[in-house]
């Protein structure tokens, strides 16, 4: 297969070096080469996803947590919240201090 040559319009060339261009052995020679480059790849997309994954975890306790802050100090709650702070200056001093707290965490 390797010896087969190439034919040209009306001659046939024959190369010494290298695989013919349309070689049926090509494909298969091409993925050979190429299987320990797929191997790499795949194996870094595994650890890539359980690195990605764990911190999504983190992420979205994260984001779960800043919802549920802002959802205790929504318009739809500015009643009980103003109840329990006194004033809109405590209560935006509140949302202050705990968004922080939030962040530092």
């Amino acid at each position: 297969m390797l010896n087969a040559g190439v034919t040209g319009e009306l001659s046939q060339i024959s190369n010494k070096l290298g695989v013919p261009q349309g070689s049926v052995i090509s494909p298969f020679l091409f993925n050979v080469y190429m299987h320990e480059l797929d191997t790499f790849i795949i194996s870094l997309g595994k650890k890539s996803l359980t690195l990605v994954s764990a911190d999504d975890v983190s992420k979205r306790e994260a984001a779960k947590e800043y919802n549920k802050l802002m959802k205790k100090f929504s318009t739809r709650q500015l009643a009980s919240i103003l109840k329990e702070y006194g004033s809109t200056k405590a209560m935006r001093d509140a949302l202050k201090r705990l968004k922080k707290e939030h962040y530092d965490k």
